[in-house]
């Protein structure tokens, strides 16, 4: 994942710089460093960051079945 991959993704997710930063625990000038690479980036911190969009569609998936009323281990 190159930076700009990065910082798509995590505009994406709607998590600024500092908001993301304070989840990885590093400096918002690291992830600003981050986003500006046009190499690939440290794995850690794009698995990290693929993580947390996997955690968002699976709330979001989890939210839209309640509102469905649908169980998600029953399927109805």
């Amino acid at each position: 994942m190159t930076g700009p991959q990065f910082q798509a993704l995590r505009n994406s997710l709607g998590l600024t710089q500092s908001v993301l930063a304070e989840r990885f625990g590093v400096s918002q000038s690291q992830i600003r460093n981050l986003e500006a690479s046009a190499g690939d980036i440290r794995h850690v911190y794009a698995l990290a960051l693929e993580r947390i969009a996997t955690e968002r569609v699976t709330a979001d998936l989890y939210a839209l079945l309640g509102l469905l009323r649908i169980d998600p281990v029953e399927g109805h």
